[in-house]
């Protein structure tokens, strides 16, 4: 489950940032795209930065 979670959050980073390609181009709407790209980046490092770790009783 880890892999495919890795995976499918990096095949969405490269959508988003194909769309907001698209949208540099005037093919897609950028109000849409720009913020899907940031918050796509925001969950992916969220879940590398996340630390499970014990916090005490």
């Amino acid at each position: 489950m880890k892999k495919s979670y890795i995976a499918l959050l990096f095949l969405a980073v490269i959508v988003s940032f194909f769309l907001y390609i698209l949208s540099l181009l005037q093919a897609f709407p950028k109000i849409i795209a720009l913020p899907l790209l940031f918050g796509i980046i925001v969950i992916t490092l969220s879940y590398f930065n996340y630390k499970k770790r014990f916090k005490g009783f």
